[in-house]
């Protein structure tokens, strides 16, 4: 159960994944799926425009199995399903154990949420990573709701994500911290009242300095 604190700023967190919580490397799908022979993989995706392909998976609006098939379309290759999914989950690196013990402590005075941007195959993988290492329940034990956008049919910095949310949890946005590592999301939050943390390359969300005011 939550402690009440009315001398808390915030009442909720809401945590973006990728570069916040969870280190990426959106270059490694590049290097391996380039090592599986597809050449111009670069050009089907980038970190800040993606492709429709990437895009209808990460909102649910395609199955794995299309997602799978079009990519062996595309690259002409016989791919297996276990070898498409090792290379487009390179992107996923180790989280910091630091990072792990912030959230089992702000889980004590805070609602925390999660709002992500990802897809069902990122997922398992991810979620995987935190049963061996960390909890046998998974990412979810971190968190009172996860709002995945491949389970909404919607992704930041769409307001819609954030009103549905909002409807879900009841949450107050002026209650609220939102921390992501994209400034369109992070306009999308203030836009709509929420208070905002912009994590930006080389800061770490567990590092005392950047969550001095919680």
């Amino acid at each position: 159960m939550m402690k009440e604190n009315t001398h808390r700023r915030y009442k909720n967190i809401v945590f973006d994944l990728g570069q916040v919580l969870l280190p990426i490397d959106f270059d490694a799908p590049v290097r391996a799926f380039t090592s599986l022979g597809l050449k111009d993989f670069d050009t089907l995706y980038h970190e800040s425009v993606q492709a429709d392909l990437f895009n209808l998976l990460e909102t649910g609006k395609i199955t794995e199995e299309r997602f799978r098939d079009e990519l062996r379309r595309i690259s002409g290759m016989p791919w297996t399903d276990t070898k498409i999914d090792e290379a487009w989950n390179t992107i996923i690196l180790e989280f910091r154990p630091a990072t792990i013990e912030m959230l089992k402590s702000l889980s004590k005075v805070y609602r925390l949420f999660l709002l992500s941007n990802t897809n069902s195959i990122h997922y398992r993988c991810y979620n995987q990573q935190i049963k061996q290492k960390f909890c046998p329940d998974g990412i979810s034990a971190f968190f009172e709701h996860m709002f995945l956008s491949h389970q909404m049919g919607a992704r930041k910095p769409e307001p819609e994500i954030f009103l549905s949310m909002q409807k879900q949890t009841g949450m107050v946005p002026a209650q609220t911290l939102f921390i992501d590592d994209n400034a369109k999301n992070i306009k999308t939050a203030q836009s709509l009242g929420y208070h905002t943390l912009h994590l930006r390359d080389g800061m770490k969300v567990e590092e005392k300095r950047f969550c001095a005011d919680l």
